[in-house]
């Protein structure tokens, strides 16, 4: 009988990387920290999921309390970079998100202006997913630190596990026209 394969990828070290990004390191402070019973990004995400390998099962929404904060500068220009402690958390979204998503009351995962990455606890292992469009992530879960790392001019996003100095994953090519915002969301495990 054929045994699954396990998707996940090798990650390579990429010497001098952190320290190369804790040039353009910023201090992120969060405002507008909201605590939401209805948090559409995991909702859709979990659905997405399901219906994908299970299409026959039906999702039921979740009570779990999710933490929302967004950055309390936002960028219009340069190079910026900062990092979160993921710790053991399984639920979380990070990035930077535009000023007019920040505003919607839906923040559907099909929405335009948020660059983000997801780790989602599914059964018992961990699987990460980045935004715009969603696309898995094949690498392992970061555990402690991840990076996010803007070029506002060059239109990139790039998230990076701080312990292994290594790429997750990039936004590359977008065009930038409204200021981007710092984004957090975690939820219980």
């Amino acid at each position: 009988m054929p045994q699954p394969v396990d998707p996940r990828l090798s990650s390579w070290p990429i010497t001098g990387l952190i320290e190369r990004l804790n040039h353009f390191l910023v201090p992120i402070f969060f405002e507008n920290e909201t605590t939401t019973c209805h948090m559409p990004l995991f909702e859709d995400l979990r659905r997405w999921l399901f219906s994908r390998d299970h299409p026959d099962v039906v999702t039921k929404a979740t009570r779990s309390k999710y933490f929302l904060a967004w950055g309390a500068q936002a960028f219009i220009c340069g190079q910026h970079y900062w990092e979160v402690d993921v710790g053991n958390c399984r639920n979380w979204a990070l990035g930077f998100c535009d000023d007019s998503w920040t505003m919607r009351n839906d923040m559907a995962l099909d929405s335009e202006g948020i660059f983000l990455l997801f780790c989602i606890k599914e059964d018992n292992q961990c699987r990460l997913f980045s935004s715009s469009p969603l696309s898995p992530q094949y690498v392992e879960r970061p555990l402690g630190h991840v990076g996010v790392f803007l070029d506002y001019e060059c239109g990139v996003v790039s998230f990076v596990n701080v312990a292994n100095c290594s790429l997750i994953c990039s936004f590359l090519s977008r065009s930038f026209c409204l200021p981007l915002r710092p984004f957090l969301c975690s939820a219980p495990s």
